[in-house]
């Protein structure tokens, strides 16, 4: 099982892509642009900080519901505040200053840098599987589980 499995989730794979800044600049040379697979601590504070930036807004609002367009709007600047980087001379640094610096940007902007990062967190940490994959999968998962005997 640990073979198969190790295939399919490719850990070698590359966890950046640089890839150039997808809007037009002045001048001839585009800037380069870092994108990075993000992991669940980095996912959560994302999270949290859409969270935080909601709850800091004063007593007396309501409670922001997380299915919300602003909700959203916000975690996604987030994550591409902690997914994307840019090249200065030689030395990667963040896109901005902080999150709120980054969503004084056009949404254009932030909407598009999520999208290339979205695709490339996909490409990098789902893997597609068959049905009968999926199956000989679970069959070897529940070989490998203990149960423990209920005791009554």
């Amino acid at each position: 099982m640990a073979r198969s499995f190790l295939k399919r989730v490719s850990p070698s794979r590359s966890r950046e892509r640089v890839i150039d800044w997808p809007f037009p600049v002045e001048g001839d040379e585009r800037p380069k642009v870092r994108l990075r697979v993000l992991g669940a601590d980095k996912l959560e504070a994302a999270n949290l900080d859409a969270l935080d930036h909601f709850s800091n807004r004063g007593k007396g609002l309501a409670k922001i519901d997380e299915k919300s367009e602003a909700f959203i709007a916000r975690e996604r600047t987030a994550l591409v505040f902690h997914a994307v980087q840019v090249k200065d001379g030689d030395d990667w640094e963040p896109i901005a200053d902080s999150v709120d610096e980054l969503a004084e940007e056009a949404p254009e902007v932030i909407t598009t840098l999520y999208h290339e990062w979205s695709q490339f967190q996909a490409d990098v940490t789902v893997r597609p599987m068959t049905s009968d994959e999926f199956k000989a999968l679970i069959e070897d998962l529940k070989k490998n589980i203990h149960s423990v005997p209920l005791s009554g």
